[in-house]
């Protein structure tokens, strides 16, 4: 249930701004016939009420936006070669195929110089909220120098909330299956 209301008032009002908006309609319609006072009032009321959940919902920041939001850092971090700043996002206990924490660092700055990374554009990112833990698959468009081109690449990403706020405790690669192109590179 907290859920759902996360998601109507916080990360998807349009449902809820679209019905208010139709049963403000409906109340015009009603006040054109009856013109009492009970009818303007409510047509004042509901772009209030409209109002005041498109405002909430963008000035509070749901955990799923959150790890979207940083997620985007990471990628920025990434291409700025901020190691340091990209660590902030790990969890003490991260593991990944290529290590803990100080290990995949280390490797995505080999990856990085060897690839000649230009940049990282996130295309996608859905997120599913388990509680204090959640998974985000997402997906990548890495840009190379010139000469190699770009290179679409989908990870599951798992974080889990500490103290600090949410940190990555599981990095894992996944295998692309993009109908129509060889293999996972394209120009």
């Amino acid at each position: 249930m907290m859920e759902f209301l996360r998601e109507t008032f916080f990360e998807n009002p349009l449902p809820l701004i679209l019905a208010l908006g139709v049963v403000w309609v409906a109340f015009v319609v009603a006040w054109w016939h009856h013109r009492r006072r009970a009818l303007t009032v409510a047509l004042v009321v509901l772009p209030v009420v409209a109002g005041g959940v498109m405002l909430t919902a963008h000035l509070v920041e749901t955990p799923r936006e959150m790890i979207v939001r940083h997620t985007k850092e990471i990628a920025q971090h990434f291409e700025q070669g901020q190691w340091d700043r990209l660590g902030e996002f790990l969890d003490e206990d991260f593991e990944s195929p290529l290590g803990q924490k100080d290990e995949t660092i280390a490797a995505a700055s080999q990856a990085r110089r060897t690839f000649d990374v230009m940049s990282v554009d996130i295309i996608s990112n859905n997120v599913d909220m388990m509680n204090e833990v959640a998974a985000s698959r997402l997906q990548a468009k890495v840009k190379y120098s010139a000469d190699t081109g770009t290179h679409m690449s989908e990870w599951m990403v798992y974080w889990a909330l500490r103290e600090t706020g949410w940190k990555i405790i599981s990095v894992k690669h996944q295998q692309m299956n993009l109908p129509g192109l060889p293999g996972r590179r394209y120009r």
